[in-house]
């Protein structure tokens, strides 16, 4: 007899019959933080998030390498990053070669297409999804850059707010815009839209003059550096995302921290009025929410991201 903690379904997603397995192993366990009770979500819940969000989610990683983050005994337990395809996906997933400089070989690098090739790796415990600043056919020309607002333990979230409100003005001095989400952690992630041509030392370059201005204009508030560090009560500008290779949770993915939070794309009005904190987009609101008000990117994608 199967129990029901190795319950398997069969789905059928777009012509593709798909088994899952375990639907009902806790991948987050219900625990306190802070005061707060947080509920158990299982794998199925996860399945079942991304099987009503991808809509959402796909259009994002159209053409970009995808690297899972893989948490098979959940959120708590042994994880690993998955780069390259697996050896036994199935034939209908899609992927680019890709050489390694630093393995020197050749990658099979995922890219998420459809619904089934994502529920296929949800399948394998691949609880999050962190796509490139490039997409195809050149990898090597972004046409995005990344700003990642880091805030340290214990800051309030409204700080990191501010920070990104702040980013957003001198965008647009520059000319630019730039579109605001949560981390589904602490912190932002400001993504700006770029015309192609320019290479990744040439963007995080930008970027990088980008975030110096901001701690000479906001010193009390902003610091600049090329990765994570929490300097006081300041918000750490990160501009190392804007390199070769390197990866940034996708609009719209689960994050493995308590609560099941989301990486959420917001509107700059939502900025603006704030109080929300990391846990508040979250695997139990984010379908209903896009079902009630949409996609706050979607003007992203109908003109930058063509």
């Amino acid at each position: 007899m199967t129990t029901r903690k190795n319950r398997t379904e069969s789905w059928v997603i777009e012509g593709r019959k798909l088994l899952l397995h375990h639907l009902d192993k806790v991948y987050w366990p219900r625990e306190e933080v802070a005061g707060e009770v947080l509920p158990a979500w299982t794998k199925g819940d996860m399945c079942r998030y991304y099987r009503e969000v991808g809509p959402y989610l796909l259009p994002y990683l159209a053409g970009r390498p995808v690297t899972f983050r893989v948490f098979p005994e959940g959120i708590h337990g042994f994880n690993y990053y998955r780069r390259s395809l697996p050896d036994k996906a199935p034939p209908w997933i899609q992927w680019t070669p890709y050489e390694a400089e630093t393995k020197k070989r050749t990658l099979q690098l995922p890219l998420l297409q459809d619904l089934p090739s994502l529920l296929w790796f949800a399948d394998k415990a691949a609880i999050e999804l962190h796509s490139w600043s490039a997409k195809l056919p050149d990898l090597e020309r972004p046409d995005l850059a990344i700003f990642d607002l880091d805030i340290g333990k214990g800051m309030p979230p409204r700080r990191v707010q501010e920070a990104a409100l702040h980013l957003r003005d001198l965008l647009l001095e520059e000319g630019k815009l730039g579109y605001p989400k949560t981390s589904g952690g602490d912190g932002m992630h400001v993504f700006v839209p770029l015309e192609k041509g320019q290479s990744f030392a040439q963007v995080r370059e930008w970027a990088k003059g980008i975030g110096e201005t901001l701690a000479r204009r906001h010193p009390d508030l902003m610091t600049s550096a090329k990765g994570k560090t929490h300097t006081g009560e300041r918000v750490t500008v990160d501009y190392a995302q804007n390199s070769k290779g390197r990866n940034t949770a996708a609009p719209y993915t689960l994050r493995a921290r308590p609560g099941a939070p989301v990486s959420m794309p917001l509107s700059w009005e939502e900025v603006e009025r704030g109080g929300f904190g990391p846990r508040d987009f979250n695997i139990s609101n984010v379908p209903e929410r896009l079902k009630k008000r949409g996609d706050p990117w979607k003007e992203l994608l109908g003109t930058a991201l063509r």
